[in-house]
């Protein structure tokens, strides 16, 4: 085919099969319509997030002109041509046929680059890592019947045609063991333990933590190995077949007993930690800075990056009450996995809110008596009110 797009927006679909929005907290399953040479096309998914990925794979090719396959799936120039073209053109030879993708060239060359335009920050880190560790776990290994053909060998990247359920379903169980956090800490305490021996000439005993991954851990790798699947045009059958059963949705940890302090333990713990710190340049402890700060966040509930980002100017000293406002949230964001632009400090909207949106709380007149003293001490900077090295 020729390749003349035109791309709809998701939809969703109820249980009893009706036609909704895909933003409906009811739709149950999902699908893309798209028109490619006057012939309507329209294929389903079980979650959205793989619904817009095919969808950002269908712009992508009506932007750049792709040609369509046989089903009405775009064709990337960089792709191999489906192994029914071949078949059904005798007079197409080997050297007509572009290499056959494997994960790792699909994931770099195809996948990644157009995915990561749609993610925030914290969806492209997590994608990103989980991405790389199924390009390193989905390799042939000595022995596979698979080595050998288009002279693939041990070691090598899985070409996409050849992957199976084995596989994704390996992968999944190899990631149990898996924990990069622990596996710092064991290093740090065999190094530690290894100079301490060539110091004293003795064998220091190491203790190591097992290396497990987090049920919630699991399930993330898996949901980024479907969204890379889902989006794959040359697979054969379905690779994620029975795989979610060995990736079941963590359940939440049942909480018998919480710990609330009374606001009289907040305002002793606010009063020790004003005590800690050395002397600033009032004589006051440094720990003095932050006594409204534990104050505020004990009696209005707000997000941590909430407070981080909160700014004097948010403050109205003029109602009764005194009201605070917390208008947005602030969060740290780095990895080797992102862009230099794309590391550092990142402001956004109050959860679940739109930019514009804040939230007002009253404080109480003990709180406000303390941010108000905060205020005329002079801590606060011009965008911090409560600023921090």
């Amino acid at each position: 085919m020729n390749g003349s797009w035109g791309v709809y927006a998701v939809r969703g679909r109820l249980e009893g099969g009706k036609e909704t929005e895909a933003s409906d907290k009811h739709a149950v399953s999902y699908f893309v319509r798209w028109r490619v040479d006057g012939r309507m096309r329209r294929r389903s998914f079980k979650t959205r997030g793989h619904a817009n990925t095919f969808r950002d794979l269908l712009i992508s090719a009506k932007a750049l002109g792709w040609q369509a396959d046989d089903k009405g799936w775009p064709i990337n120039p960089a792709s191999a041509v489906p192994l029914e073209s071949v078949n059904d053109s005798p007079e197409r030879t080997e050297a007509d046929v572009l290499p056959t993708h494997t994960v790792e060239s699909y994931v770099e060359d195809e996948w990644w680059p157009t995915l990561r335009l749609t993610l925030d920050d914290k969806n492209r880190l997590g994608h990103r890592r989980n991405a790389d560790l199924a390009v390193r776990l989905l390799r042939l290994r000595d022995g596979d019947r698979r080595i050998g053909h288009d002279g693939a060998r041990a070691g090598d990247s899985i070409p996409l045609p050849l992957l199976t359920s084995d596989d994704i379903k390996a992968a999944l169980v190899a990631r149990r063991r898996i924990n990069g956090r622990t596996a710092a800490v064991n290093r740090r305490r065999t190094e530690k333990a290894a100079a301490e021996g060539a110091k004293t000439g003795q064998l220091v005993e190491v203790t190591l933590d097992p290396e497990i991954a987090s049920p919630a851990t699991i399930r993330s790798f898996y949901i980024t190995m479907k969204m890379i699947i889902d989006a794959a045009p040359t697979l054969a059958g379905d690779p994620m077949r029975g795989a979610a059963a060995l990736a079941p949705k963590p359940r939440p940890p049942k909480m018998s007993n919480r710990l609330v302090p009374t606001i009289d333990e907040l305002f002793d713990l606010a009063d020790a930690i004003a005590q800690l710190g050395p002397a600033m340049a009032d004589g006051r402890p440094c720990g003095a800075r932050y006594r409204s700060l534990i104050l505020v966040a004990g009696t209005t509930g707000p997000r941590p990056g909430e407070l981080v980002a909160h700014r004097p100017g948010w403050l109205d000293l003029s109602t009764s009450p005194v009201e605070i406002r917390f208008h947005k949230t602030e969060a740290a964001v780095y990895g080797l996995e992102l862009e230099p632009h794309e590391r550092g400090r990142r402001e956004r909207p109050l959860k679940f809110r739109d930019p514009a949106d804040f939230r007002t709380v009253p404080l109480i007149s003990d709180v406000s008596a303390a941010l108000l003293e905060h205020l005329e001490r002079g801590y606060p900077s011009s965008g911090r009110t409560w600023p921090s090295r």
